[in-house]
């Protein structure tokens, strides 16, 4: 099965180089 999304919550995801970092890993959007 594959991954279609991810929700991440809590202030780690709010670090702009973490959204980076998740988008360019995960090849989708970050929405927080």
């Amino acid at each position: 099965a594959e991954i279609q999304q991810v929700l991440l919550f809590g202030g780690s995801t709010r670090i702009p180089r973490v959204q980076n970092e998740l988008v360019k890993s995960l090849g989708g959007f970050v929405i927080c």
